[in-house]
């Protein structure tokens, strides 16, 4: 006869794939016409978006945008300011990356890891820019759990709790953020803008149903010209904060939550204000913010059953699982001291600095993860009485972040995303800047296991239990090494409760080698 086993139709989403790509991008920046002609390129920056992705056949496609930006010293005579002047780009790509098995949902990012460039002549460059896609693809596992018996079923049984980890999204959501900021009333009034560079600080996130919502701040710093009491470069910083409600499917507010951004775009123009004068600047910043929701859940499954009256033949499958071990956020602060080569113009100011963490290992030994990787410090200073009074430096510097993990294994799943939390420098020599950053760690660590289920269960008398119904109605059993109460009833056919309740047991789960223990039949 077959049992009817009650039974929970579960989803989990498991991460597939998780593959990455370099490709190059290369193309020509043709200076504009209203633009004059280049003497010494200052400053170039890549960023990389993806626009569009379509899976196929274990195929990602994506597509995508290079946006450069780009500060230059232009040629000057003698009766020209040497101003500096900025212009921009933009280069396509197309790419397309294994992902198989992935049916549930698909992340992609795009990242410009390495950037060269060559000046061909006064009004064209060469660009090359090295860009990374990541991509992590989630497939669908659906099971049918056995969760209990049916009622007067006469069955003995036995339940197991299961923990079961479940990606419930890693999506990408475009956000615009618009402002109008002013220049402060100390600061001249703006001739031109050169360049703004954007960092979106994370700050808090509510999870509801179907619905995230992020907070966050931008920190702003605009560099731009003024043409009072002369050419003159100009800095000025502001934070902006930002609220959004983000539609996600499957959210709920039992889900953890990680947020993090990346400002892909930057536009700006500087306006009149009231007096007419240009000490307004117009934003639109295209950032997007990248969200990680999962869930952790306990879950009761039938393990083991039996009849006392009937020879009980049990249908099981193993299932791989994922238990989350550990998943959170750490800080690291750092200090460097980045140094003007010999050579290069000494530093009277400083404009702004700018910080890329890249993370290129992560590794669990001893019960620690050790997060290793590169920071990429890019700085923007002014020389006095210098012909080209703005410089740049670029420098790399390692970091390492250890975080301990209890009962963690090397065979565990671990997976890190780093962002910079906050960044400052101070001026202490013309030829020294001493950098000061802090970079937030997201980790998650997942525990792989085998959980081994019943999934059927038919029950018919046959020889067996004919010769276990000819046994005394009280058995004297010794127990033996490795015995468990439920081992030693099912063995017996008789019910984990009579055993106890015979031999006035307290604890079931404290029974020793060379025990006697009064065994009466169901």
């Amino acid at each position: 006869m077959t049992i009817d086993l009650i039974k929970e139709q579960v989803n989990l989403n498991e991460l597939t794939a998780s593959t990455s790509s370099v490709i190059m991008v290369d193309g020509d920046v043709i200076v504009p016409d209203v633009k004059p002609d280049i003497k010494e390129i200052l400053v170039a920056e890549a960023v990389a978006k993806i626009t569009k992705k379509e899976l196929s056949k274990g195929k990602l496609s994506v597509s995508g945008e290079v946006l450069i930006k780009i500060l230059y010293a232009p040629e000057t005579d003698s009766e020209t300011s040497a101003k500096i002047k900025n212009m921009s780009a933009k280069f396509e790509f197309r790419d397309s990356v294994d992902c198989p098995l992935a049916d549930s949902f698909v992340s992609a990012q795009a990242v410009a890891e390495h950037i060269e460039l060559s000046v061909i002549n006064s009004r064209k460059i060469n660009m090359k820019i090295a860009v990374a896609i990541k991509v992590s693809g989630y497939a669908n596992k659906a099971f049918s759990l056995c969760t209990d018996i049916p009622e007067n079923s006469g069955l003995e049984h036995r339940m197991k709790r299961l923990s079961l980890f479940n990606s419930v999204a890693d999506t990408e959501k475009n956000l615009i953020i618009a402002e109008a900021i002013e220049v402060p009333p100390s600061k001249p009034e703006i001739d031109e803008i050169l360049k703004m560079s954007i960092r979106a600080i994370k700050n808090d996130c509510k999870v509801m149903n179907n619905k995230v919502m992020i907070r966050g701040i931008l920190n702003v710093s605009t560099l731009y010209s003024a043409m009072s009491d002369g050419y003159s470069l100009v800095n000025i910083e502001h934070e902006i904060p930002f609220t959004e409600i983000l539609d996600i499917d499957g959210a709920t507010e039992d889900c953890i939550c990680n947020v993090s951004y990346d400002v892909k775009d930057v536009s700006f123009m500087a306006k009149a204000d009231l007096n007419g004068e240009q000490r307004i600047v117009a934003l639109e910043a295209e950032t997007v913010a990248c969200v990680g929701l999962s869930h952790m859940a306990e879950m009761s499954v039938l393990e083991d059953c039996y009849s006392p009256e009937a020879s009980t033949r049990l249908t099981k499958e193993t299932l791989r699982l994922n238990e989350l071990i550990n998943e959170g956020v750490s800080t690291l602060s750092l200090k460097e001291i980045m140094s003007v080569p010999e050579g290069m113009p000494p530093a009277d100011a400083v404009y702004n600095i700018d910080i890329k963490p890249v993370i290129t290992e992560t590794d669990i030994v001893d019960s620690k993860l050790y997060i290793k990787g590169n920071a990429a410090v890019f700085l923007l200073y002014v020389s006095e009485g210098c012909e080209t009074p703005l410089t740049a430096l670029v420098n790399e510097y390692p970091f390492e972040q250890v975080i301990s993990l209890e009962n963690c294994k090397n065979e565990h799943l671990a997976d890190a995303k780093v962002s910079v939390l906050s960044a400052g420098f101070t001026l202490t020599s013309q030829n020294e800047v001493e950098i000061r950053y802090s970079l937030e760690f997201y980790t998650r660590v997942l525990c792989p296991y085998d959980a081994e289920v019943v999934c059927g269960c038919d029950v018919a008398e046959d020889a067996e239990d004919e010769k276990i119904k000819q046994m005394p109605g009280l058995i004297i059993y010794f127990v033996q090494p490795g015995d468990t109460m439920w081992e030693i009833a099912k063995r017996y056919k008789t019910t984990f409760a009579k055993i106890i309740s015979a031999n006035k047991i307290d604890d079931a789960n404290k029974i020793f080698a060379g025990q006697k223990l009064l065994i009466p039949r169901a």
